[in-house]
């Protein structure tokens, strides 16, 4: 056991682990403290000037605001998010004290040399956590010990005199200087019979809980027990740009005691409007607002109704003050993230429907965006050839209102008049502006003859006089021989079509999208050199493309030229895709030109696609 004790010793001294004077290890923890290596907070070479972690996206403290007896410990717990709100693991958070005290310990889990540390005792490094732990402080009172989950770290901070300390939680890996910073407000309270306060002796502040105050034993509410002030902020997790967006403060008292009067704040973020509140603010500076909701009895809650409206996409962080005139105070935090309605257009209809036959004609509605689709009405114009069961063309087909992560399909019921192909548009309309547009073609084919069916009224047809006079007696007629369909000749030519021209409903200012152009030839013999131009509007930026061959397009000044395609076979299909960037908010064109050799006249589509500011 000394040998290999002695061994791991060495090894450990090999890998540059020389601070000696550890304290002494007991199986099985031989591992020693091991060195301290500070190392830089970003990459080196052009990572440090890069988003180099596109996933760590915000970082949160909580609590953020309380008090605590001097001389106490005081745990603040860091957690590192995701765009999905989901936390991240092996995140560098830094810590960094303002006013008195001091940062006691910082989490200094991990192996490697490089892993947590303090540098001074104002600053100090850790890193979230692969996995969740909990910590015993080695006392008998349990309230004590505080738990961390998988994607977050901790600090403790102690003080031994009276004031305000800020310590701010810094993530080097947000790219968003907006929130790769978080701050947490400790207030010191002299306790004890020597400062004449009313906290208790030191003691370790769990997450969420107020310093000095140990937890009650007695149910909420019970007779006696000093009154406890809570906040409460109800938000939806996604909201609409620019549209109203019902948040709920409610402050609450877990005490037997009614709360003296409570203000209730609330700081918007300067991308979220106020539009009404129910009581009215009785503050209202620029973003600042408050409310004075009076006291609040044993298990009973006082609510605020805030009215807001996001005028920026992205997380916005709503964050709620409350406090009362003897100096309780709770915090609460919402985070919602605002969107518009994304909708995506499907249509589809029969294979091959024969002349006289009807068939409905599908429009699916699905809306993958994070707020509902208001106002969506679809129109399926019909060509010559083509009519509705009931009503002109274009068919109305209205959706009404789609929520988010929702799908609907309604159809419109279609008679073919005569054999042919019929290209067919479905436009979709939301809130007045065109969404999305979607082109479908219908084969349709000749009917089958039949046995003659003499119609009722109608005249016979007229029949030679018999040579003899006794007309013969009649022979049993034959039954009908059904005959094969009659499959519509292709022409035996090429015969390009504009197939679809397709597109997402919104881009915004700043952000990418694609354009798909499906060319199809219909006819019988090869289209040669199919040439495919997309032509955008002020609103856009063509940035490139990629052709049905895979090759690389030309950006020229609003456009995007693709290579020639040498060959496209009778029933081929061929897709071209164009990079777009969108430039300013408003609508933009977007035109589509295919051409071919022997073609007498181009084949030229125009739609619209709207861009959305940030």
């Amino acid at each position: 056991m000394r040998c290999c004790r002695l061994f791991a010793l060495l090894a450990l001294s090999s890998c540059g682990c020389f601070g000696g004077a550890a304290n002494p290890s007991y199986f099985p923890f031989y591992l020693p403290p091991g060195d301290v290596i500070e190392t830089h907070a970003k990459p080196a070479g052009q990572g440090y000037f890069n988003d180099f972690d596109p996933k760590a996206a915000s970082i949160e403290v909580t609590p953020t605001t309380c008090s605590a007896a001097v001389n106490s410990d005081h745990v603040l717990i860091a957690t590192v998010f995701d765009a999905d709100g989901l936390p991240r693991r092996k995140r560098r958070v830094e810590w960094i004290l303002e006013g008195p005290g001091e940062i006691l310990e910082v989490d200094e889990s991990g192996i490697l040399p490089g892993r947590g540390y303090l540098s001074s005792n104002q600053r100090a490094v850790s890193y979230t956590g692969l996995r969740g732990h909990s910590f015993e402080r080695g006392t008998r009172n349990p309230s004590d010990d505080f738990r961390v989950e998988a994607g977050q770290t901790w600090c403790i901070v102690r003080s031994a005199k009276p004031g305000e300390t800020v310590v701010t939680a810094y993530a080097p890996a947000i790219h968003n200087h907006d929130k790769r910073t978080a701050t947490a407000r400790v207030t010191w309270a002299a306790g004890g019979s020597g400062g004449g306060g009313d906290f208790p002796p030191p003691q370790v502040v769990r997450t969420g809980e107020t310093a000095g105050r140990k937890r009650d034993a007695e149910p909420p509410g019970a007779i006696g027990t000093p009154a406890k002030l809570t906040l409460n902020a109800a938000a939806p997790r996604s909201a609409g740009y620019d549209k109203e967006l019902a948040v709920t403060l409610t402050a609450g008292n877990l005490g037997g005691v009614e709360t003296t009067p409570v203000t209730v704040r609330m700081t918007l973020p300067g991308d979220v409007e106020f539009l009404r509140s129910e009581p009215p603010a009785t503050v209202r500076n620029g973003k600042q607002l408050a409310w004075a909701v009076g006291g609040v009895a044993p298990l009973g809650q006082q609510a605020v109704r805030v009215t807001l409206r996001p005028m920026r996409k992205g997380d916005a962080a709503l964050v709620a003050t409350a406090e009362t005139t003897d100096g309780l105070q709770a915090d609460a935090r919402a985070s919602v993230t605002v969107g518009v309605a994304t909708l995506q257009l499907y249509a589809d209809g029969p294979d091959a429907p024969a002349a006289g036959e009807r068939f409905p004609i599908t429009v699916t509605l699905n809306n993958v965006g994070l707020t509902a689709a208001e106002n969506a009405v679809a129109f399926v114009a019909l060509p010559d050839g083509l009519t509705p069961v009931s009503g002109g063309s274009p068919v109305k087909l209205d959706f009404g209102t789609v929520p988010a992560n929702a799908n609907r399909k309604l159809e419109a019921m279609v008679i073919a008049r005569q054999a042919g192909a019929y290209p067919v548009a479905v436009n979709l309309l939301a809130s007045g502006d065109v969404a999305e547009r979607k082109t479908l073609t219908i084969d349709v084919r000749g009917n089958a003859p039949g046995p003659y069916v003499p119609t009722p009224g109608a005249p016979l047809p007229l029949e030679r006089e018999p040579a003899r006079p006794t007309p013969p007696a009649p022979m049993p007629a034959p039954a009908p021989v059904a005959l094969p369909v009659a499959k519509p000749q292709l022409p035996k030519k090429p015969v390009l079509m504009l197939d679809s021209l397709d597109f997402p409903a919104t881009v915004t200012e700043g952000g990418t999208g694609q354009v798909r152009v499906t060319v199809r030839n219909r006819g019988a013999a090869d289209a040669t050199d199919v040439s495919v131009v997309v032509a955008v509007g002020d609103g856009l930026r063509a940035t490139g493309g990629t052709g049905a061959d895979r090759s690389a397009a030309e950006s020229l000044e609003g456009s995007v030229k693709f290579r020639l395609l040498d060959r496209l076979p009778p029933g081929g299909k061929a897709v071209f895709v164009a990079d777009v960037q969108g430039v300013k908010p408003g609508a933009a064109r977007v035109e589509a030109t295919v051409t071919a050799a022997g073609e007498p006249s181009p084949l030229r589509e125009e739609q619209s696609l709207r861009v959305v500011g940030k």
